[in-house]
């Protein structure tokens, strides 16, 4: 049994250390999508076009493992809610690649179009704090860091600023002699809401840590309160309470099965 445990704890961690890269590449493909639109450069476009191909094969074979981990060692629990975290960890890193892919082709449409500083100046400062935001909530999530994961919501507010205040710089570029300027104005703006769609991985780690509760989780029962680590050394729950609380087995069962976890 414990032998299990450990196959299945030591599969975990190699699956968390794949995300991680997986979200480097995701992070690489974003700037350099965002640098190819605002230096027009085709054959760094490319490039983010065919390295997205990289992080599907990653996807794929991260997604097989998964299932083949359920289909093993049947998790349940926090182990289960773990599972879940990679999956839906895996699927964002893939539609941020795709983001990037996206982005890229952007950039390939309107190579020969007149541009606009200033949008490509907002446009970058998007994309950095984007960028900024996949590396922090990557972080938080191999580090399991509560704190870290509730900091995402507030670094995106100036993406979610700058994208809404987009539509005002694109009719802007109305005015311009050359009609294609606001044509080109309009798929930035496209290009904006793609950035700003980058942020779903952070809600997924943090909701992920909110659920999970990573350090512990406190249930006030009868007299006492029972806390809940998310495993001992060997894997296997923690569960101390104070002498006298009353304490049902099937209040330490439901607790365990996670159904009573706020």
């Amino acid at each position: 049994m414990q032998a299990g445990r450990r196959r299945f704890h030591d599969e975990m961690d190699a699956l968390v250390m794949e995300l991680a890269r997986m979200g480097e590449l995701a992070e690489r493909a974003l700037t350099d999508a965002l640098e190819s639109l605002a230096r027009r450069d085709p054959i760094l476009a490319d490039r983010v076009i065919a390295g997205d191909d990289e992080i599907d094969a990653s996807y794929l074979e991260t997604e097989r493992r998964v299932l083949d981990l359920l289909a093993l060692q049947t998790p349940v629990a926090s182990d289960l809610r773990l599972v879940s975290a990679v999956l839906h960890t895996n699927l964002h890193l893939e539609r941020v690649g795709d983001i990037a892919v996206n982005i890229a082709k952007f950039g390939k449409l309107t190579l020969d179009w007149p541009s606009d500083d200033a949008v490509i100046r907002q446009l970058r400062e998007m994309a950095d704090i984007a960028v900024n935001m996949l590396r922090v909530a990557m972080s938080a999530f191999i580090r399991r860091d509560l704190e870290l994961a509730l900091s995402l919501p507030q670094m995106d507010d100036p993406v979610d600023r700058i994208n809404r205040g987009m539509y005002r710089e694109v009719a802007r570029l109305a005015l311009d002699a050359d009609p294609r300027a606001l044509e080109w104005g309009i798929h930035m703006n496209s290009v904006s809401r793609q950035i700003e769609r980058a942020d779903k991985l952070t809600r997924a780690v943090e909701h992920f840590h909110r659920n999970v509760r990573h350090l512990f989780t406190c249930i006030t029962v009868a007299s006492g309160m029972i806390c809940f680590p998310l495993r001992n050394a060997d894997g296997c729950p923690r569960i101390s309470w104070p002498k006298n609380s009353r304490v049902t087995t099937r209040v330490i069962s439901a607790a365990l099965a996670g159904s009573i976890f706020p």
